[in-house]
């Protein structure tokens, strides 16, 4: 419950009136004729999980949503997990088997017009997947479905690029574009983060690397900004595309106006042939991912470098201590 702390208060109320301290109390004090009461009081914690999943040998969604997370089991079986994740259990994607993705249906929580937040951590099982774009996260759109549709806000596709590839040894992060913005036949901007090379940035996590231990993924909007940090390093972006920015990807579009499903592990961004929810692509995901995160609303991370979670998430926030003032006439505002 609420929880108010009494402190003394500032100046009082026009009219005149003594400053008044209050002891700790469950509610907000009682308004006082002639005086102005500050006080603080614990509030409701805001910017939680709106998708949470924990893959603790499960596919449920723990966040808000409380979405009905699918498998198509009656192609691949029920899910499969090792017990070895980064926190617990964590989810086997093998695109070596008709099937294994998972998808997220569509809900106006995916649907982002300002600040997000999409983290998880992941162990790949293959860097040799043909030198392809290997998806990780794509809406339920395909490029032949999207070309030429511009007043449709895409939602979020995310891609890794392995060493062989053109761009190699980054993730591609694609995403609806500002209206007006670079080549209208497409309505998706889209920029490479470099997670090896030359860059400045970069986390220099090797392809072995990559396969013996589980890495922090995070991507992050911050007014109009978008950001990637892999092992809460910031990377390096170039390859940009219908960006604001010729430096950076800046989009302040509605993130899947269209309100599309997403797929975990299963490329549907570039791939429209795999429509039957049975044809393995050669860019299918091969990993396992755990503590997967999306937020509506709020960045949760910032600045060149931080350090990654040490503990798995959970689905509720703490209360905050926020400062209020009452007026004589019981009229209550937040201060900060």
């Amino acid at each position: 419950m609420a929880d108010a702390k009494g402190i003394t208060s500032g100046a009082a109320a026009s009219g005149g009136g003594d400053t008044a301290s209050y002891p700790a109390q469950e509610t907000a004090p009682a308004a006082v004729a002639g005086s102005a009461q500050v006080y603080s009081k614990d509030v409701a914690g805001t910017g939680g999980p709106n998708l949470l999943m924990h893959f603790d040998d499960n596919i449920t969604d723990s966040g808000s949503m409380g979405a009905t997370i699918s498998h198509p089991g009656a192609y691949n079986g029920a899910p499969a997990y090792v017990s070895s994740g980064k926190f617990s259990s964590a989810i086997h994607f093998d695109s070596a088997t008709w099937g294994d993705f998972l998808t997220i249906p569509a809900h106006a929580d995916l649907q982002w017009d300002g600040d997000f937040t999409v983290d998880f951590w992941m162990k790949w099982q293959s860097v040799a997947q043909d030198g392809q774009r290997v998806c990780i996260i794509s809406p339920d759109v395909s490029v032949p479905t999207l070309s030429y549709h511009t007043t449709v806000n895409v939602g979020m596709f995310l891609g890794w690029i392995p060493e062989g590839a053109n761009y190699e040894r980054s993730f591609e992060l694609s995403l609806a574009k500002t209206a007006g913005t670079g080549n209208l036949s497409f309505d998706h901007a889209t920029a490479r983060f470099q997670y090896y090379g030359d860059g400045t940035n970069d986390a220099h996590v090797s392809d072995s690397d990559l396969t013996s231990q589980f890495h922090h993924v995070a991507i992050c909007r911050t007014n109009k900004v978008v950001e990637m940090w892999l092992n809460g390093i910031k990377l390096t972006q170039n390859y940009l595309y219908n960006s604001e920015s010729a430096t950076e990807l800046v989009t302040d579009a509605t993130i899947n106006g269209a309100n599309d499903a997403y797929y975990l592990g299963r490329d549907r961004f570039y791939a429209s042939s795999t429509t039957d929810n049975k044809t393995t692509h050669q860019a299918d995901l091969q990993a396992y991912m755990d503590e997967l995160r999306m937020v509506k609303g709020a960045a949760k991370f910032s600045g060149a470098t931080f350090t990654p979670p040490a503990s798995a998430y959970s689905a509720t926030v703490p209360d905050v201590t926020k400062m209020f003032v009452m007026d004589s006439s019981g009229a209550e505002t937040q201060l900060g």
